[in-house]
């Protein structure tokens, strides 16, 4: 037998177990390592909130959620979640999470159209400690998705995928239920011990995922 007629079984071998590696890494497979890259934007975010405070806008352009502007005199007839949120990023400002400024600028309320007027304000910036608790924050508005302040108590991290459902077909789309465990990580220096106890403990939750031609992903 020829040294080529040999080797022609083990290449065709070879390939065949390329392939079938490939099949099983594809990134629309059913398996841990694909779900846990769909889950982890949605757990990374998990404990982050957007922060409901009556902003005020240097200019009209208001695509950019921070730095946080807020008068030195609170908003008349603000809603109660605003003085929480004052005292909020004011602690956060004392612990080196935000850094403060004062400062004296023309000003309107964000989202009125109203004219600009010179007042006394207070600019909150994330320090660079502060920018994994203090990010932007998606949430839904009547125009669409727009970014907002917001705040994480910790980072969410994915412990276990446990189980999902075979693949299945739901109005079109191809589905899997993915029921997997998470905790709270780094949690905010300033959160009471009890608060801080109960975002670090295991929690499980299932979702939906749908299969798109890139993947795995979070409707």
């Amino acid at each position: 037998m020829s040294p080529m007629k040999q080797t022609l079984p083990q290449l065709a071998s070879t390939l065949a177990a390329m392939l079938a590696l490939s099949a099983c890494s594809g990134t629309t497979t059913p398996n841990d390592a694909n779900f846990r890259k769909a889950l982890e934007p949605v757990v990374s975010d998990i404990f982050c909130r957007t922060i409901p405070i009556q902003r005020m806008s240097l200019n009209d352009d208001l695509t950019q959620p921070f730095p946080i502007i807020v008068p030195v005199a609170p908003v008349e007839g603000a809603d109660p979640d605003d003085a929480r949120s004052r005292t909020l990023i004011e602690e956060a400002a004392r612990d080196g999470l935000l850094r403060r400024t004062e400062l004296n600028a023309p000003a309107k309320r964000a989202d009125f159209t109203l004219p600009l007027t010179r007042q006394a304000l207070i600019s909150y910036t994330p320090t660079d400690r502060g920018k994994a608790y203090f990010r932007p924050v998606e949430a839904k508005t009547s125009s669409g998705m727009r970014a907002f302040p917001g705040v994480c108590a910790a980072r969410g991290e994915i412990v276990d995928v446990v189980r999902w459902t075979d693949p299945a077909d739901a109005l079109g789309r191809t589905v899997s239920q993915v029921t997997f465990t998470y905790r709270g990580v780094e949690p905010l220096p300033a959160l009471p011990e009890n608060v801080r106890s109960k975002i670090t403990q295991l929690e499980e939750r299932t979702v939906t995922l749908v299969r798109t031609n890139d993947g795995w992903e979070a409707p």
